[in-house]
């Protein structure tokens, strides 16, 4: 039982109380009981609790006034984060008791000591800071098609605080990308609170960051599309192409602009970074939410909203470990083991290794080893087929060891597999983090 807890709220009512009585009394006289100097007749001042005559103060200055003012935690508000939380998790060892934003708490310092003498006076504690509180937008705010501030085609986005989802991995040539999603559910679901964060690896690093990190984002805001740069429209019956077939507004880079293009009908919400994002506390990390496979697959109705969301799916089983055959790219599909109908693909994107074997890696013009396809520790050999099986070219595993072997199988069942919802090739999928999102 937290007794500092029930203290606080034991003195917040006989608080309330005490000012509900002053109220009713009128201007304290000279004598009477005080909880400020509002409270005395004009002339008087709350001193000890009670109205007492004084001589007249010479006014303070806003320095004066601040080193009177009592301090509101440790943290320096006129710090640099790095320096005001140098060690980010110690700082917020205790989320109830921690500031989350110092510059919130105190964000008109000339209005929180214009009066030093109160400040001091009030020997009640004041309340605990939220540790969720946020400034900005959130990611419901940012994606949900009712809300008022949904994001627009290559605004700038900041948000203060999200949970770090997912280790990075490899999305294209330059780029790598990761997952955050809101820390707390809304209305009991996570829908519309996860999203991609996507940035170039040689110019954002991120090697301080893990899975649980809470942290601070800002970038341009895309909903990412297949365009057809070529293909300039006004409607969609501009769009001739089967597949690039909408006219969507979408973010040009070459001239940093929203233009209309031809584009295909499905977005996946993303943020580019344009900075590293930095560590604002720590906390518990949100649990998987429980769908169905119909719920995400290629014909569910929520699939949309799920993107970039941890989500979980039980008692499946595989019924196919290679639709892609006879390509392969590491991926298979599941089902419900009640209903084998209902299909989603699991992708091998962030970490499935310990059932789809060693991951691919790119070997360019004269086996060019590409490491990052790679997870850490691993390196990109180029070795053939008949090391890494399959089509594969080249496979990562680390030097003086074996590759990981697949040891995917049609009808294999899993207890639950987990993952972010991502949506690429035409194609909802559910990524594993870790070799343990997937229990067997």
């Amino acid at each position: 039982m937290d007794f500092r807890k029930i203290g606080f709220a034991l003195g917040t009512a006989a608080f309330v109380v005490f000012v509900a009585l002053a109220g009713a009394c009128g201007p304290g006289k000279e004598g009477a009981r005080c909880q400020a100097t509002k409270e005395c007749d004009t002339g008087l001042r709350c001193v000890d609790f009670v109205c007492k005559a004084s001589l007249p103060q010479p006014e303070k200055t806003l320095e004066e006034a601040s080193a009177d003012a009592e301090p509101i935690g440790e943290i320096a508000t006129d710090a640099s984060p790095e320096e005001a939380i140098s060690n980010p998790e110690e700082a917020i060892s205790n989320p109830e008791e921690a500031v989350s934003n110092p510059e919130e708490a105190i964000s008109n310092p000339e209005e929180a000591v214009s009066n030093p003498e109160e400040s001091v006076s009030n020997p009640e504690p004041q309340p605990e800071s939220n540790p969720e509180s946020s400034t900005g937008p959130t990611l419901y705010d940012l994606l949900d098609p009712t809300s008022s501030q949904i994001g627009q085609e290559g605004a700038t986005v900041e948000i203060s605080q999200v949970v770090m989802m997912s280790p990075a991995s490899r999305l294209a040539a330059t780029l790598d990308l990761f997952f955050v999603q809101e820390p707390q559910a809304r209305q009991g679901s996570y829908r519309y609170g996860g999203i991609a964060v996507v940035f170039e690896r040689d110019k954002i690093q991120i090697g301080t960051l893990s899975v649980g990190s809470r942290i601070a984002i800002k970038g341009r805001f895309t909903r990412y599309r297949t365009v057809d740069w070529a293909a300039n429209c006004t409607t969609d019956a501009d769009c001739t192409n089967a597949q690039k077939n909408r006219c969507s507004d979408v973010y040009d880079k070459k001239t940093s602009s929203v233009v209309k293009r031809c584009a295909t009908a499905q977005s996946v919400p993303q943020i580019e970074l344009s900075q590293t994002p930095s560590v604002v506390g720590a906390g518990p990390v949100p649990a998987p939410e429980e769908v169905k496979t119909s719920d995400i697959n290629k014909d569910g109705t929520t699939a949309q909203a799920y993107l970039g969301v941890y989500l979980e799916v039980k008692q499946v089983q595989v019924t196919n470990k290679n639709p892609d055959d006879p390509s392969d790219f590491g991926e298979f599909l599941v089902a419900p083991t009640n209903n084998l109908n209902e299909t989603l693909r699991i992708d091998d994107q962030i970490n499935t290794i310990a059932y789809t074997g060693a991951k691919f890696c790119g070997c360019g013009t004269g086996n060019q080893p590409d490491n990052t396809y790679c997870l850490p520790g691993d390196t990109c050999q180029c070795v053939g087929a008949q090391v890494c099986g399959g089509t594969k070219r080249g496979c990562c595993f680390a030097q003086g060891t074996q590759p990981s072997q697949d040891t995917r199988s049609q009808g294999d069942t899993f207890a639950s597999i987990r993952g972010v919802l991502y949506f690429s090739f035409n194609n909802y999928k559910l990524l594993p983090r870790i070799p343990t999102d997937m229990q067997k």
